[in-house]
């Protein structure tokens, strides 16, 4: 989907916007999108997750306003401008038209939230949340044996574990928040990945 990308100096700060180009007539103009400001330390990079919105007008831009001072983006040892070169990344998904409002449609409560999205970690969570499913896999992975040496395993374990809660909040409470959306940062640090690994497509394989 085409979206200019419109990057901004605002009262000292870094802001990023979305916008529709003025030529596009039948782009689908109803997205939710994320933008992140990469980091070499991947814990440290931004990550910010947008409501859905409805882009009305060409001119119209949306996104997020101060999403970090100029002065912190431009410290070396900040580790997001390196080589005077910042990176950024933006997933995008589209959504067909309907007769609700934006409005009504970006307070939609949606159960099921499962693993957030580091940018292009998607098949990774695809195949994380299938082998959850399976109770064999999952006890043999809490079986592994805690290990400092192994922080791959003890990642894994987490992420099952913390998968499991939030299953047995549904059970109480059948819509949860997004919020609740379990972050696979730990394990992909063990695979010794950084902040552009994590925006490049990985296939399933």
């Amino acid at each position: 989907i085409t979206r200019h990308l419109v990057v901004k100096e605002e009262e000292g700060n870094l802001s990023i916007y979305l916008a529709v180009p003025e030529n596009a007539t039948d782009l689908p103009r109803l997205v939710r999108f994320q933008i992140s400001l990469l980091c070499n330390d991947i814990e440290k990079s931004i990550y910010l997750d947008s409501q859905i919105y409805s882009f009305d007008s060409p001119k119209e831009d949306q996104g997020f306003g101060n999403m970090i001072s100029i002065d912190k983006l431009n410290k070396e040892k900040a580790g997001f401008c390196v080589n005077n070169t910042i990176q950024i990344g933006i997933f995008i998904k589209s959504f067909a038209p309907t007769n609700s409002s934006s409005t009504n449609i970006s307070n939609e409560i949606i159960p099921y939230v499962g693993l957030k999205n580091q940018g292009a970690t998607c098949y990774m969570n695809s195949l994380l949340q299938f082998y959850f499913h399976i109770p064999y896999f999952r006890k043999l992975v809490y079986d592994i044996p805690y290990s400092e040496t192994e922080p791959i395993c003890s990642a894994l374990q987490k992420i099952f574990w913390k998968l499991e809660q939030i299953d047995e909040n549904i059970n109480t409470n059948p819509y949860s928040s997004s919020s609740n959306a379990v972050s696979t940062q730990e394990l992909t640090k063990a695979f010794r990945w950084n902040a552009k690994d994590s925006f490049t497509q990985h296939d399933v394989q």
